[in-house]
């Protein structure tokens, strides 16, 4: 019994079906996946073809041999000169490390609220958990008279009830993960702690001077703010990972550096969907938030996601050990942010 039609070479000897050499038989081989291009380029030029795995040569009809050769060469020689795309950034493996930044929080919220059982003789916070909002959440009239700056950090780190806490967790985990895997744990809490403080104090400054009545609340909690911050970094990051990918390929197609026009249209993706997700998630509140200081977050974020691009690209240039010890300092620096601005309310009780 004769094999598969498939499987044996067409009968060349009536001159039928020719061979297809594209390239000279000192080449070598050719590839599997550039087999399966010629192929997909004669199938879309209805040009018939069998290839045999016996011989591993395609073969095609003597009078479409021309053709076939034609279509062939026209399709490698564009594919030569198509833009290589510029890798993207390494991404690091970190998630961990979010999950146990957010428990943090998780847990500071069970002490507030008894969920454990700790006992201390002199507690240094105070028992009842409903006074904290009061002594702790963002007062925007005591930070813009009285200069309680301390507030804009404590309240990130406070939150009504559980579910307000477990709703900005699951935000949190949304935004956070993406941008610490791009810019490292301790340069991404760093960046979204110090642009959600900034958030907060600009929403207090700006608290009752405008000419309308100003959104949101007098008093405000919850880490909504550093969430939208986080935000903002990232839409920076990843605009500039675009632009430097349409420089790339503009230096590789002409030799030449982009256009103004071409800069901001790659820059302006990430940033139109960063405002997206800033109307659908941020446009609206809920007891003892405050969504205009989601704006501010937001706004911020862009602005410290400015320098965090520059320094990333020379970050990039360090071994990854050094790396890791910048990361690791950054992020020992953001609790120590929260840690310092909580021992500075704390003690002034």
């Amino acid at each position: 019994m004769s094999g598969p039609v498939e499987a044996r070479a067409p009968d060349t000897r009536e001159r039928k079906w020719r061979p297809l050499t594209v390239e000279p038989a000192e080449a070598g081989p050719v590839t599997a996946e550039k087999l399966d291009a010629r192929m997909l380029v004669l199938a879309a030029g209805n040009i018939p073809h069998v290839f045999s795995p016996v011989t591993g040569d395609l073969y095609v009809p003597a009078g479409d041999e021309v053709r076939a050769l034609a279509e062939i060469r026209a399709y490698e020689r564009e594919a030569e000169r198509r833009i290589p795309l510029l890798p993207p950034p390494p991404a690091r493996e970190n998630v961990l490390g979010v999950i146990c930044l957010f428990l943090l929080l998780v847990i500071w919220h069970g002490l507030r609220f008894h969920w454990f059982v700790v006992l201390l003789p002199d507690p240094p916070f105070p028992v009842n958990p409903h006074s904290w909002p009061e002594l702790f959440g963002l007062d925007k009239m005591r930070v813009r008279d009285g200069g309680a700056w301390g507030l804009c950090v404590t309240a990130l780190t406070l939150h009504a009830d559980a579910r307000h806490l477990f709703g900005n967790v699951g935000f949190g985990l949304f935004f956070f993960i993406p941008l610490c895997r791009r810019a490292g744990l301790g340069a991404g809490a760093a960046a979204a702690s110090a642009g959600g403080a900034l958030g907060n104090a600009c929403a207090s400054l700006a608290y009752g001077h405008l000419g309308m009545p100003f959104p949101g609340s007098g008093l405000s909690l919850g880490f909504s703010t550093a969430l939208f911050s986080a935000l903002g970094v990232l839409c920076v990051l990843n605009a500039g990972d675009m632009v430097r990918a349409r420089a790339f390929a503009a230096a590789y197609e002409t030799g030449a550096s982009p256009t103004a026009g071409a800069v901001l249209r790659a820059g302006a993706v990430p940033l139109a969907a960063g405002l997206a997700l800033l109307g659908f998630l941020g446009g609206g509140g809920e007891v003892l938030t405050d969504y205009a200081a989601h704006i501010f977050g937001f706004v911020c974020g862009l602005a410290v996601g400015l320098p965090l691009l520059i320094a990333d690209a020379r970050l990039r240039m360090m071994s990854e050990k050094a790396r890791d010890r910048v990361d690791a300092g950054l992020c020992a620096a953001a609790l120590l942010f929260v840690v310092g601005a909580w021992y500075g309310a704390l003690s002034g009780l």
